[in-house]
């Protein structure tokens, strides 16, 4: 069972606001609003819908720095308990590895998955889409870990050639 860290690049990110946007007033109450509501609306799904829609078409309108905090934010908890599923491939990949690529496919497919005209299931679509992504990147992750051959072992000829050296 992996335990990674979702809440701290996503408190981060959310303390971070972008300098070169063109109506940042507007968008800063936007999200005053947004994060004023999120405690109350994370508590059902059709209320989390409705807030990862709208979150949704503001983050594909543009400043994306603003809004991928909040939209990671709302997703946090059904982030975790789908990572739960997945295993680390150690030595290369760990559990905050395996985390950081799911909030990359949940920021991309908030990008690219058709947005329904009524907003049901939308969480659940972010999600499917997401960790479809993930599941293909840990297969070929894990494909070029099959490949990798290992490191020689060092010779003891070796060793005593470098102590002459030192």
């Amino acid at each position: 069972m992996l335990e990674p860290r979702l809440p701290n690049p996503i408190a981060a990110g959310s303390r971070e606001v972008p300098v070169e946007t063109e109506d940042l007033e507007t968008a800063l109450l936007a999200r005053a609003r947004l994060l004023k509501v999120l405690p109350e609306v994370r508590r059902t799904r059709r209320g989390r819908d409705v807030l990862l829609w709208e979150l949704i078409g503001l983050y594909r309108r543009g400043q994306r720095q603003l809004w991928a905090p909040l939209l990671l934010e709302l997703m946090g908890l059904a982030m975790s308990h789908r990572l739960q599923r997945y295993q680390a491939l150690d030595p290369t990949l760990d559990a905050d590895d395996i985390a950081q690529q799911l909030a990359i496919e949940v920021l991309e497919a908030a990008l690219n998955i058709p947005l329904p005209a009524e907003p049901r299931w939308v969480e659940a679509r972010l999600l499917k889409r997401a960790t479809k992504r993930l599941q293909r990147w840990l297969a070929k992750e894990a494909k070029k870990q099959s490949c990798q051959e290992p490191l020689p072992a060092p010779d003891d000829d070796e060793g005593e050639e470098q102590e002459r050296w030192d």
